[in-house]
């Protein structure tokens, strides 16, 4: 019975070893392996760097489930999940995708032709979406402007912009003058008026003309570089202008400015242009003045019609050949109306101004004779005949052998001469008898 006992117990011992033996045994490891296109594709399991692809990973038989992430410069990051069970063989195989990027192309100005490593890709401003990684040869070219080369570098997700501002292949002259409003020519053609821009002449030596009416002409020569501005100020001298002046009816006296030039018709050639205030007077006529603006080179005539102020007398002497004085001023003296002077025609004195004058009549040997007289402008006063009153002022001598006579000479015939020896008294001297005779010169 023992014996069955101790049979029993060391078969019982028997299983449990075997038992123990067969749980001891290790679990295989499963695994990943990993391919990427193209190779050489840094690979990061739960954040950890393992190597480069083609990789294999030993998985851990009591981790199932790892992060797997990609990396490669110039491609998007990948990723991806792997469930790895304990003796199992696991493959992952991915195409990396491309990275890319954006980048703005302008220009100063649009409209540039943009070109990637000699490839046409469009106008400026232009928008290139799918730029990888990498360094881009970028050209820019514009008809009119000077081709312009760029290196792109794309090392980054984060957006490019390349802006070029053109620099022209003509140069700009901006050109102005004073006074404004001149023909512009460059090199003999016609480009504008002033002020003004001109921006598409080739660089080089170029001719530049400034001319307006009535001035000197500006002309200068600038080398012009492509690309630069040029600035001209043109001081256009002003040609002298001409001023003729007459007025109706002339002899009026003119003033310029205040300065007395001379009386009408007058003509001051040349005389520079400008602005000027122009008087005519005359007596008798009313004050005409006006403002003139003479321009450069213009032949200018100003014309005053003058408009009377004043009135006149109409008068006959006895005798004739009396000076008629206004006012201290003599204004006529009045002619015979026949071969004797004793009477003359009637006389019409102009243009004494309106108003109180005083009037005097005077010929040597008479009485003068003043009177007052209020003339109206436009009227006519008739003074009728003003007498004068002859003075006895012997003016002639003649000798006999006998006697001296002294007294007026009247007149003389083939046998006498007559004087008036006493006011009233005349005499007559035989010729024959006569031995000398002269003039008595009147004391002044």
């Amino acid at each position: 019975m023992k014996s069955l006992f101790k049979i029993f117990n060391f078969a019982i011992l028997i299983l449990s070893l075997t038992a123990i033996c067969q749980a001891a045994e290790p679990i295989a490891n499963g695994s990943l392996e990993i391919q990427t296109n193209p190779d050489g594709v840094k690979v990061y399991i739960d954040g950890k760097y393992k190597g480069n692809t083609p990789l294999t990973f030993m998985a851990n038989p009591n981790v199932q489930k790892y992060v797997v992430e990609l990396q490669q410069e110039g491609y998007k990051p990948v990723y991806r999940t792997a469930i790895i069970k304990p003796g199992s063989i696991e493959t992952m195989s991915y195409a990396m995708q491309p990275s890319t990027c954006l980048a703005l192309i302008t220009s100063e100005p649009d409209g540039a032709t943009v070109t990637k490593d000699g490839i046409d890709i469009g106008i400026t401003p232009l928008l290139v979406t799918d730029l990888r990684y990498g360094e881009y040869n970028i050209e820019l070219s514009l008809n009119g402007y000077k081709t312009q080369k760029h290196v792109l570098k794309v090392n980054s997700d984060k957006p490019q912009k390349l802006n070029a501002e053109l620099v022209s292949t003509f140069a700009t002259t901006i050109i102005s003058s004073n006074p404004s409003g001149a023909n512009v020519l460059i090199n003999g053609s016609n480009v504008g008026i002033t002020p003004c821009t001109i921006s598409n002449i080739p660089e080089g030596n170029a001719q530049i003309s400034v001319s307006l009416d009535g001035y000197k002409d500006f002309s200068e020569t600038v080398a012009l570089v492509a690309g630069q501005e040029h600035t001209i100020n043109a001081t256009l001298e002003a040609l002298p202008a001409s001023l003729k002046i007459i007025s109706m009816p002339d002899k009026a006296r003119i003033y310029i400015n205040n300065q007395y030039k001379g009386e009408t018709p007058l003509e001051l050639n040349p005389y520079d242009a400008g602005s000027y205030r122009i008087r005519a007077e005359l007596a008798g006529y009313e004050i005409l003045a006006r403002n003139v603006d003479l321009r450069p080179s213009e032949e200018r005539v100003e014309e005053f019609r003058l408009q009377q102020n004043s009135g006149a007398i109409s008068v006959i002497t006895t005798p004739a050949l009396v000076s008629i004085k206004i006012d201290g001023k003599e204004y006529a003296k009045t002619k015979p109306a026949n071969e004797s002077d004793q009477l003359s025609a009637e006389t019409l004195v102009n243009l004494i101004p309106e108003g109180e004058h005083e009037i005097t009549f005077s010929r040597a040997g008479y009485a003068a004779v003043k009177i007052t007289k209020t003339i109206t402008r436009n009227s006519v006063e008739q003074l009728g005949t003003i007498q004068l009153k002859r003075l006895f002022i012997p003016d002639f001598e003649v000798k006999t052998s006998t006697q001296t006579y002294r007294g007026m000479y009247l007149h003389d015939d083939a046998e006498y001469i007559y004087l008036e020896t006493r006011p009233g008294v005349k005499t007559a001297i035989e010729k024959t008898k006569i031995t000398g005779r002269k003039i008595i010169k009147q004391k002044e």
